[in-house]
C-alpha cells in the first residue's frame, strides 16, 4: 500500500485534472491499486490506462460526462466538479481575452461551446 497522502482540497486547485489525479492519488493511498489508472480505467470503460494519465498530466481535459462519472467512483460531490468547470472556464476565458498565446486550440474550442 502506498505512503498517506492528504485529501486534495478543491478550492486550491484552478485545473480539474490536476484535482482529479490528487484525488485518485490520495484514494490509491488508501485502498492501494484498486484506485490504479489502470483500474480506473477499466472500471469506467475508458479507451485505455493511458488516456486517464493523459487526463491527469493536462494533456486533453476530461469531457463534462467523464469528469462526473470520476466523481461518482471517487465520491467527490458534482457541486465541486462544477465549481472546478467554471473554475477553469474563468481561468481560460481571461486568457482568450488577455492574448494568452498558451491557449490550445483544443480548450479554446471547448469554451466556444
Amino acid at each position: 500500500m502506498s505512503k498517506k497522502v492528504q485529501k486534495p482540497n478543491y478550492i486550491k486547485y484552478d485545473n480539474i485534472s490536476f484535482y482529479f489525479r490528487d484525488y485518485r492519488l490520495y484514494l490509491k493511498s488508501i485502498h492501494g491499486d484498486e484506485y490504479s489508472q489502470k483500474n480506473i480505467a477499466k472500471k469506467l470503460k475508458m479507451p485505455s490506462a493511458q488516456y486517464l494519465s493523459n487526463i491527469e498530466r493536462d494533456l486533453c481535459l476530461p469531457s463534462v460526462e467523464l469528469s462526473v462519472r470520476l466523481a461518482e467512483l471517487y465520491k467527490i460531490e458534482k457541486t465541486t466538479v462544477y465549481k472546478l468547470w467554471m473554475s477553469f472556464r474563468e481561468k481560460m476565458y481571461k486568457k482568450l481575452i488577455f492574448q494568452d498565446k498558451k491557449m490550445t486550440r483544443k480548450k479554446s474550442k471547448i469554451l466556444a461551446g
